[in-house]
């Protein structure tokens, strides 16, 4: 993400609680989503996720378990943050751009 430093703080010093557990929701949905796998599916993921289509899926995937556990609003509002950090880092911005939902997709997931 950003490790760089803005008024003193970090990324993870500045975001909300709500959304520090947002971010963290869907992370957990990674390893939800890992534990599933057989190895043979492991190794299926890991060359999947080389392409870009493979790892927007498990983005996605990781934001709908974040989101069926009820962390859909913090997931939310963790993209809002990033999305509107001023001291965001651009080539972290490009790569969230590309790879990860959207915020409009986020809530459609929510609503959905």
């Amino acid at each position: 993400m950003n490790n760089t430093t803005c008024s003193g703080k970090n990324l993870m010093q500045r975001i909300s609680p709500e959304a520090l557990t947002g971010v963290l929701g869907h992370e957990l949905g990674h390893i939800k989503d890992y534990s599933q796998l057989s190895n043979f599916g492991l190794i299926k993921f890991m060359i999947a996720y080389i392409s870009k289509k493979g790892r927007i899926a498990t983005e996605i995937r990781a934001d709908k378990i974040a989101v069926e556990h009820n962390l859909g609003k913090e997931l939310l509002e963790f993209n809002e943050y990033i999305m509107n950090d001023i001291c965001g880092n651009p080539k972290y911005l490009k790569y969230k751009k590309k790879y990860y939902n959207s915020s409009e997709a986020i809530n459609n997931l929510v609503i959905n």
